[in-house]
């Protein structure tokens, strides 16, 4: 949830200072960013940590 609202932050940027607040339902219900490689590799090795 707060990479969707990151993400949503990051597009409007300073622009969205005129424009109305979405609602944080609206917001949830973007779709996820695409996670690059390295991001992938550290979430798998976090998992590896956590399974011990």
């Amino acid at each position: 949830m707060i990479i969707k609202i990151e993400q949503d932050l990051k597009e409007k940027g300073l622009q969205a200072r005129g424009v109305q607040r979405r609602s944080l339902y609206s917001i949830v219900q973007q779709l996820l960013p695409a996670v690059d490689e390295k991001t992938e590799a550290e979430l798998v090795a976090l998992e590896k940590l956590f399974e011990r």
